[in-house]
């Protein structure tokens, strides 16, 4: 009878470790996709040098590819910046939910005093501030745990400084400052 239950205990042990070893392998692979994702969505804004049709189109036909259908909300900051996307395919989690998220960074436009040339009158002529931007960009990771619920984990990550983004007309409302300011540089 000693042995019987050395047997059974022995044989619990091993099923909990196989199991916590399966549980492990499934999390770091959904973890490394979500990277991945995060990753090639950085790739593909500076590629395109920007967020553009193109550069849509390729996110989502990347993602519907590889079956990618995270969701999770965007930040909310005091710029409204992040933009949520949703893939075409996706059967739609709420409205509020998104499968991932990018927020565009404006950066100061380079007005160096010693950026010009002299034109053929012999006048000074200021060069125009290039347009600079950077791009972050949120991916998610969800662990559901049918007892415990849904956990989401957001992976973050950023473009390098793109010079003169290529970018649609706008992505959110601009506010009064910005059309004054690119009404100001557009003449």
């Amino acid at each position: 009878m000693k042995e019987a239950i050395g047997g059974t205990s022995l044989f619990l042990i091993v099923i909990v470790i196989m199991s916590a070893f399966a549980i492990y392998i499934s999390l770091s692979v959904n973890w490394t996709t979500a990277y991945k994702v995060k990753d090639e969505i950085i790739f593909y804004i500076e590629k395109n040098q920007g967020i553009n049709k193109n550069t849509l189109k390729d996110i989502n036909n990347y993602l519907a590819d590889i079956g990618y259908f995270n969701y999770g909300k965007c930040p909310q900051d005091r710029n409204n910046s992040w933009s949520g996307y949703n893939l075409v395919t996706s059967n739609g989690p709420a409205s509020n939910n998104f499968n991932y998220c990018i927020a565009k960074i404006n950066l100061v436009k380079n007005t160096e005093s010693s950026a010009g040339k002299v034109n053929q009158n012999g006048d000074f002529v200021a060069k125009r501030g290039i347009d600079r931007a950077y791009y972050s960009v949120r991916t998610f990771f969800l662990v559901d745990v049918p007892i415990i619920r849904s956990l989401g984990i957001t992976i973050d990550g950023e473009t390098k400084i793109i010079l003169e983004p290529k970018d649609f007309a706008t992505q959110r409302q601009m506010t009064i400052n910005e059309q004054e300011q690119r009404a100001w540089t557009e003449e």
